[in-house]
């Protein structure tokens, strides 16, 4: 949701509350957002304007520090890749068997990143920037709405539980299919929630990547003409345990077309499904 959609949602609300977050919406493009700083400024000015507000409008006054963060996020990781300085000490636990000699630049730099929600992270050798979002639990799960914790702590727990890394998921099966899950839910039980858009393309990206898998994590085994064991897994489990679910109404065509020997129907089922937009295309 843009800052706009967000103030335009507030209008049911006085004309004092409006002014309340276009006055914190002005000061946040006054921030600069190539500047890691910027992101403690404006939860200090979060909490600052809305300590003793409801936690609907906090609701709204957090999507629009979420803008700057999302900023922030891309921002920071467009000035590490050229930057020349080596940050790997900060993420290996070990170089040539002994614990990294850490410079005091760097673990200065680690807290400043930290103190602002943001971590070094690495993947396949290259390091990055990520969100460290323990920074939103402990700042902002006070003031905002149950609907919006609830929200904020499931990608705080998937950014730790990971996804998927070199073209392979990472999680287990079980944890893929409990992920879609709870999206479904939350987007049945939360039709006016402010990052509802955002809800619905996580669930249609995570069901994407349940029919047509990965480079390195392949639903189909080519060796031995079956269904990949982590595949099948998913499939089983998600059948079992989900058996009424939307999920389950999508996936059980394409496994049983699969358990059926009927490559051709799993093909024309996955044509199907991005025709109506339920999966992405990425071939578009």
């Amino acid at each position: 949701m843009n800052i706009d959609q967000t103030l335009v949602k507030a209008k049911e609300e006085s004309t004092s509350t409006n002014i309340l977050l276009k006055k914190y919406n002005v000061y946040i493009n006054n921030l600069d957002s190539s500047d890691v700083n910027s992101s403690s400024t404006a939860m200090s000015r979060f909490k600052e304007l809305f300590k003793e507000e409801d936690k609907i409008l906090c609701d709204s006054a957090f999507v629009i520090f979420n803008n700057l963060y999302e900023k922030l996020d891309r921002n920071l990781n467009e000035l590490h890749e050229k930057d020349t300085t080596n940050y790997e000490s900060l993420v290996l636990l070990t170089q040539n068997g002994k614990k990294p000699i850490i410079s005091k630049k760097l673990l200065d730099y680690k807290q400043k990143l930290k103190d602002n929600g943001f971590e070094i992270s690495e993947e396949e050798g290259i390091t990055f920037i990520q969100k460290d979002r323990d920074f939103i639990s402990k700042h902002f799960y006070p003031y905002v709405s149950h609907t919006m914790k609830d929200y904020l702590s499931k990608l705080n727990q998937e950014n730790k539980e990971g996804f998927a890394s070199d073209a392979e998921l990472i999680i287990a099966p079980n944890i893929f299919v409990e992920r879609m899950i709870w999206y479904e839910n939350f987007i049945n039980n939360n039709s006016n929630f402010l990052f509802i858009s955002n809800c619905k393309e996580k669930r249609k990206y995570l069901l994407t990547f349940s029919l047509i898998g990965m480079d390195n994590t392949p639903v189909f085994d080519n060796e031995t003409n079956k269904l990949s064991e982590y595949y099948k897994d998913l499939y089983e489990y998600l059948i079992s345990k989900h058996q009424n679910s939307q999920t389950t109404k999508i996936i059980k065509p394409y496994y049983m077309a699969f358990k059926n020997s009927q490559p051709k129907l799993a093909k024309e089922l996955i044509m199907e499904y991005k025709s109506k937009k339920l999966i992405f295309d990425y071939n578009e």
